[in-house]
């Protein structure tokens, strides 16, 4: 079975893999931490729920035994990494579940949250190191920083892909400009702009399929993702202050949504079929309500297609530090509480 590298990364190293075969599973490399990070996250059911699934781990296989395996023509080999993650250790890899699975047209964006990205453990030479690079960004000033973006054009029949320096060059001011070009691709042109009108760094990747819908998502949908979003993050801050014992660092929002607007009809018809017995449009709370049906009567179903997701991602700083801490973080619930701010105000002034 083939591997390849995985199309919907966003951020971060070059290093995610995905089978050829189906877009399930994504397989990450992992240092000891961030696997022991999931291995104890599985004691706190109501908080798997906001983390991708993890269905165990696979390792490298050795020169010898690639060789031995190649024989049976049956074994499946993780092909080796150009430019590794600093944090990950080449020999362990996570099996993760595949967040934008099931979308046709994912439009994607990666916040990475803190005031501080460092260890409390990291030794004075790499801390000084982050703080510098952490100067006069969005991560010094609202502990957010957008890591990378896609977002799907439909009038341009492609995407737009926002690359790490994008975030960088962010600033307090226009930040929230990153998240309306996020929410609504196409409404607003960069106060930097090339001479394509794309924001400065940015790139448009065309797509090859012609079948997908030329419209872009109604301004109704786009405030139903965005509630939701509030929602889960309000319930993410929540499990925090009840949790000091979860310390994050340096891990990011991934937050998704269906950009294909013919997809997302299909999507909010079926929330609305499902709530007509309430005689109410699809509320933050139908898309909760369809994760938590019984396991038993899905195990051979397919999982339906969401309008949106959101989850906490990048563990290989963070950890479980039980009895050690007795109030959670402050900073970071400050980073989340500015997150919070920032999508009340895409609701409040949106570009259309």
């Amino acid at each position: 079975m083939d591997l390849k590298r995985f199309d919907n990364q966003v951020a971060g190293h070059d290093n995610i893999l995905q089978f050829s075969t189906h877009d399930l599973l994504i397989i990450k490399p992992c240092s000891d931490q961030e696997q022991l990070f999931y291995e104890q996250a599985q004691a706190h059911d109501d908080f798997l729920d906001w983390i991708p699934e993890c269905y165990g781990t696979l390792r490298q296989a050795t020169d010898k035994e690639i060789q031995m395996l190649n024989k049976d023509e049956q074994a499946t080999s993780l092909p080796r990494l150009d430019n590794p993650s600093p944090t990950a250790d080449l020999d362990h890899h996570l099996c993760l579940e595949n967040i934008v699975s099931g979308f046709v047209q994912p439009c994607i964006v990666d916040i990475k949250l803190g005031y501080h990205i460092y260890e409390d453990t990291a030794d004075e030479k790499k801390k000084a190191k982050m703080i510098r690079n952490a100067q006069g960004t969005t991560t010094e000033s609202m502990g957010l920083r957008i890591s990378g973006m896609k977002v799907f054009q439909p009038q341009e029949h492609g995407y737009i892909v926002y690359p790490k320096q994008y975030g960088r060059d962010r600033t307090k001011d226009n930040f929230i400009q990153g998240l309306l070009s996020f929410f609504y691709p196409g409404q607003l042109t960069d106060h930097r702009a090339d001479d394509t009108g794309l924001p400065l760094h940015c790139r448009r990747v065309p797509l090859k399929n012609t079948s997908t819908s030329t419209l872009p998502l109604n301004k109704k949908k786009i405030e139903w993702i965005v509630e939701h979003f509030m929602d889960t993050i309000e319930e993410i801050m929540d499990f925090l202050m009840d949790h000091p014992e979860l310390h994050l660092t340096a891990s990011s929002l991934l937050l998704v949504y269906e950009g294909d607007a013919d997809a997302a009809q299909r999507i909010w018809q079926r929330y609305l079929d499902e709530d007509k017995q309430h005689d109410s449009q699809p509320t933050a709370a139908t898309l909760d309500q369809d994760e938590e049906q019984d396991n038993e009567d899905e195990v051979d179903e397919p999982l339906e297609p969401k309008l949106c997701d959101v989850r906490l991602i990048d563990f290989a700083r963070s950890r479980w530090e039980h009895g050690r801490r007795d109030e959670q973080d402050p900073s970071l619930m400050k980073a989340l509480g500015n997150m919070l701010s920032m999508l009340q105000q895409v609701l409040s002034d949106p570009p259309v």
